[in-house]
């Protein structure tokens, strides 16, 4: 059940994220790129199903959220050299949306690097709290 949760909370957001990559990276030409798009978004969504038995449930919650955090700031500078219309080169009254696209992609990435760091910052103090009290021997009251 844990491993339905990782893939299907963060494995969902950094599937879509791998389709927006595929979009911005697949040639134009490219025949059947709508489709290609879609087996990126399938097989990025497989292999967050299959990270968490490789590393386990913990480290997969902080390190899939962190690569989630990673694709979606990335996909506004992978525009900048993948795309003429970018956010260095908007003409911002006709590419208000895309700009507010970009702005929106850099706040999820920071969002997941956010979500990551404090599953870490969890992680440690559940290991700390976790730890058995050292018994003391030989006091008697």
């Amino acid at each position: 059940m844990d491993v339905m949760n990782i893939g299907s909370v963060i494995g969902l957001p950094l599937a879509v994220a791998g389709y927006f990559t595929a979009n911005r990276l697949l040639p134009l030409q490219l025949e059947g790129r709508a489709e290609w798009e879609i087996h990126y978004f399938f097989i990025v969504w497989l292999v967050a199903f299959i990270y968490p038995l490789l590393r386990g449930i913990k480290q997969s919650w902080q390190e899939l959220s962190f690569i989630t955090g990673l694709s979606y700031l990335a996909l506004p500078v992978v525009s900048i050299f993948s795309t003429s219309r970018n956010i260095i080169h908007y003409q911002y009254d006709r590419d208000a949306t895309l700009l507010f696209m970009d702005l929106l992609l850099f706040f999820t990435g920071g969002l997941f690097i956010y979500i990551a760091r404090v599953v870490r910052r969890k992680g440690q103090t559940s290991a700390i709290t976790s730890r058995p009290k050292a018994q003391t021997q030989g006091v008697s009251q």
